[in-house]
């Protein structure tokens, strides 16, 4: 239920402003919004219709890749995260969650 009443509400599925956006989450977000929460990427590699984006820290290295919806009968570009790859670490749910906090907290250094 939200606390709209009191002036508080809870963070939408996809708010890249709260900063604690769960790993599944991340699929969905649209470029801009990966940006917002993690910063520019380390490394891209560009292709036709997907971008992989690269963060790396100490602990671990994220892909994500981002996929463009083109929709011509409404002259549309969609931007979207269809995949995440983590590599570098033990692919635990809490190792995927502390990689992601580490790359989160970097980019707010920044």
């Amino acid at each position: 239920m939200y606390l709209q009443a009191c002036g508080t509400s809870m963070p939408s599925k996809h708010d890249p402003a709260s900063k604690s956006t769960p790993l599944k989450n991340l699929v969905g977000l649209n470029a801009a919004e990966i940006v917002q929460l993690l910063g520019n990427p380390d490394f891209r590699h560009k292709e036709l219709s997907s971008e992989m984006w690269q963060y790396n820290n100490e602990f671990c290295q994220v892909n994500i890749f981002i996929y463009t919806e083109k929709t011509w009968k409404e002259i549309t570009i969609e931007e979207r995260v269809e995949y995440v790859d983590f590599q570098k670490i033990n692919l635990t749910k809490e190792n995927k969650a502390k990689c992601l906090s580490f790359l989160i907290d970097k980019s707010e250094k920044i």
